[in-house]
């Protein structure tokens, strides 16, 4: 199919950038007044055939590449509108980021988020459901939160803090050692310590991104037992994992590098396929200094028990 660029845009400088957008320019069908046609054929045509070279065997490993909210493929990211939910699996994931990264894996090339068209009936999306998924609109007609300044405390802090502080009194009235009364208070911080995980992942595990909170725990990088009142309750010492994971990794059978990769050279390759686990994986969020020291606090002391462990079996 070709048209007259002119019908289109009347400007030369948009024909100029043309071809860098993926648009063919047809110079061989200039008219008598020197006016260029779009080859449409040529650019519409190659998506949909190449999007055919997709299974869902890849948008499965996508799915456990990108997250919930797509960080772990920029520069894609949450979906706004609508999400695609792969079959069996209730999670809800960013179209474009899903079809994007099952396209390199099947092409081992890369797109970026303006190589799709954003109708809800794109080309993409109708792939997606010859797959077997299910897009399905987001939420609409909910009122925005207020936005609050960066020192304004949420209200469920607010709650927690007076919580902690009716418990203190009524510990020190009735006598509790002071010891006693930390520990107490710093168990009821644990909530708090959740919600601040929950806002820097996105309520998603830091490393498969799924978002179901039940099956999602507040891990300590560095153990609570061994941490101070602040690193209790510090959001660079934790991370937000799926429970099972969450189990690996405070025994030391799962770890992480400090550029977020994991480890699973302590973890049996027949327990790793059955998580869904691989060594490509990586947190979804690069680590940053200080949660890159925590990390290596917990691979010294996944160190020291494993060189316990040995020990006592010699």
């Amino acid at each position: 199919m070709s048209v007259p660029i002119n019908a289109i845009i009347g400007t030369s400088i948009w024909a100029q950038k043309a071809p860098v957008s993926g648009i063919h320019l047809d110079k061989s069908r200039a008219g008598p007044a020197g006016r260029l046609h779009l080859d449409l054929t040529r650019s519409m045509a190659t998506p949909r055939r190449t999007l055919d070279r997709i299974t869902l065997t890849h948008l499965l490993r996508a799915a456990r590449a990108i997250g919930a909210d797509g960080a772990g493929y920029p520069p894609f990211r949450r979906s706004i509108t609508y999400d695609a939910l792969l079959p069996g699996d209730r999670t809800p994931y960013p179209p474009k980021a899903l079809i994007a990264r099952a396209y390199e894996l099947a092409t081992g090339e890369r797109l970026t988020p303006s190589d799709f068209a954003g109708a809800r009936k794109g080309f993409y999306i109708r792939r997606l459901e010859d797959l077997g998924c299910e897009i399905r609109n987001k939420p609409v007609n909910r009122k925005p939160a207020a936005r609050r300044g960066a020192s304004e405390p949420r209200k469920a802090d607010q709650v927690s803090t007076a919580m902690a502080a009716d418990v203190a009194a009524l510990l020190a009235r009735a006598g509790v050692p002071t010891e006693i009364q930390r520990v107490v208070l710093a168990r009821i911080g644990q909530g708090e310590f959740r919600r601040k995980l929950e806002r820097h992942w996105g309520s998603a595990c830091a490393l498969t991104g799924l978002i179901e909170p039940a099956a999602l725990r507040a891990s300590h990088i560095k153990r609570w037992a061994d941490s101070d009142d602040h690193e209790r309750l510090d959001v660079d010492n934790g991370l937000l994992l799926r429970a099972d994971i969450d189990a690996l990794f405070e025994v030391g059978l799962i770890q992480f590098r400090d550029d977020g990769r994991i480890d699973l050279t302590r973890l049996s390759v027949q327990t790793a396929m059955a998580l869904g686990l691989h060594g490509q994986m990586r947190l979804r969020r690069k680590p940053n200094a200080a949660q890159r020291a925590f990390l290596a606090l917990h691979r010294a002391r996944c160190a020291e028990q494993g060189d316990a462990r040995r020990a006592r079996h010699r």
